[in-house]
């Protein structure tokens, strides 16, 4: 005979076990429908064409277009800057479109580059010591181009390194160095002709740097090119005027004479400018 004190707790306990079955039956019903329903693709975020440049509206206005690429010359020389080169494009390695183009590189040591948007020479020194690489370099230069010394200082040549290969001469930018020679000896060949006409003006007008002679009333200096002497006079515009100029002029003379110029042998220019009392 079945006990009637425990049938409530054992109907509690069944309920609840069939509560669970069927919530664990739902839950795999559901796992099975969502793994049927057909995925969503995905694609991956590189296109496969890329789209064509467009001109880009910049600030200010106007457009900016990429340059277009430039026609490659075909004969045996080019002329860059009035100067006619041998067509290092031939042998050379164009980097991209623009005809920006390595000449000739020697791993290690330098590389010779021409850009031709500014008709520029790059001669970039990789390795070291750099004074001794920068000279092959630029007779390498010579060579590819065919030209001489002089011809190459008439081209625009910068000489470079990196921080790495030579971080004393890094951040720096070279001319050519027999370039840089000659204009020292240019600015050195000035610097003589300048001494020498100094010297010579010293020995043929010894009181020069007596002068200008200067005061609030005029000033006086020697014009070298003309070889005379001009007097800017500045008398107070009343009735005495012309006594003030004679007065100045006395005193110019005067002043002049002090120093051991002889004032009768030069012209005089007076520049007479009144001025409000």
């Amino acid at each position: 005979m079945p006990n009637t004190e425990n049938a409530p707790a054992y109907n509690t306990n069944m309920k609840k076990t069939i509560i669970l079955i069927a919530l664990l039956f739902l839950i795999t019903v559901l796992s099975l429908v969502i793994a049927l329903l057909p995925q969503k693709k995905q694609h991956s975020i590189l296109p496969s064409v890329f789209p064509t440049p467009t001109p880009v509206t910049i600030q200010g206005g106007g457009n900016f277009t990429p340059p277009k690429p430039i026609a490659i010359p075909t004969g045996d020389t080019i002329t860059i800057s009035n100067i006619t080169v041998n067509n290092f494009f031939q042998k050379g390695t164009q980097i991209n479109t623009q005809g920006d183009t390595l000449i000739l590189e020697t791993p290690g040591e330098y590389r010779l580059l021409y850009t031709p948007s500014d008709n520029q020479f790059l001669i970039n020194i990789t390795g070291s010591p750099f004074d001794t690489l920068r000279s092959v370099a630029e007779q390498a230069f010579l060579d590819q181009l065919g030209i001489t010394q002089n011809q190459a200082c008439q081209l625009n040549v910068t000489v470079g390194t990196s921080i790495e290969a030579n971080p004393d001469q890094a951040g720096t930018t070279y001319p050519l160095s027999f370039c840089e020679l000659q204009g020292r000896e240019i600015q050195t060949a000035w610097d003589q002709q300048f001494n020498a006409i100094q010297q010579q003006n010293s020995a043929l007008y010894p009181w020069e740097n007596s002068l200008p002679l200067q005061s609030s009333k005029y000033f006086t200096y020697f014009d070298l090119e003309r070889k005379i002497f001009v007097s800017e006079l500045y008398p107070t515009n009343n009735a005495t005027i012309n006594t003030q100029v004679t007065n100045f002029k006395t005193q110019i003379l005067s002043a002049l004479q002090h120093v051991g110029i002889d004032t009768t042998k030069y012209q005089f220019e007076w520049h007479i400018t009144p001025v409000s009392e």
